[in-house]
C-alpha cells in the first residue's frame, strides 16, 4: 500500500464534478464524490490498478547536426478510468508515483487528451530533477 496525495487542483476538480451535478441529481452527487473517494483511495493501495503511459521527453539541439541535449528525461503517468467502477462515471484520474507516495494530480473527463492536461508542476518538478 502506497501513501496517497490529492493535490488542490484535484480535490478542486472532485469538488466541481460533484456540485455540478447536484441541481439535476442530489443523491447521484453524493454517489459520485463516494465513487471518487474510494477510487482514488484503492489507487493508493493499488498504483497499478490504472494503466501506465511513458511519456518522452524534451530533448534540444543547440545546433543543427549536434546531439540533443535531453531537457526532460521520459516519466511514467498513470491513468485511471472510472468507468471501471461506475459506467456512468466518464472521468479519469491522472496520476503518477514518486518514491512510494501515489500522487492525484487532476480528475479530467475521459473525452480529455490527458496528454494535454499534465499538472505544470509535475513538468517543472521533472526539468529541474533532470538538470540536477
Amino acid at each position: 500500500m502506497s501513501k496517497l496525495y490529492l493535490t488542490q487542483r484535484a480535490r478542486d476538480e472532485m469538488m466541481l464534478v460533484s456540485l455540478a451535478i447536484v441541481p439535476y441529481d442530489p443523491h447521484g452527487a453524493q454517489a459520485l464524490t463516494r465513487i471518487l473517494l474510494e477510487t482514488a483511495d484503492a489507487i493508493g493501495k493499488n498504483p497499478a490498478s490504472g494503466e501506465s503511459h511513458t511519456l518522452s521527453g524534451f530533448e534540444l539541439s543547440p545546433k543543427r547536426g549536434d546531439k540533443p541535449i535531453t531537457l526532460i528525461a521520459p516519466r511514467e503517468i498513470w491513468v485511471f478510468d472510472l468507468t471501471k467502477v461506475d459506467e456512468a462515471a466518464h472521468y479519469q484520474f491522472l496520476y503518477r508515483v514518486v518514491d512510494g507516495v501515489v500522487e492525484v494530480g487532476r480528475l479530467i473527463h475521459r473525452a480529455m487528451d490527458f496528454r494535454e492536461h499534465i499538472p505544470l508542476e509535475w513538468l517543472i518538478e521533472t526539468a529541474r530533477d533532470d538538470a540536477a
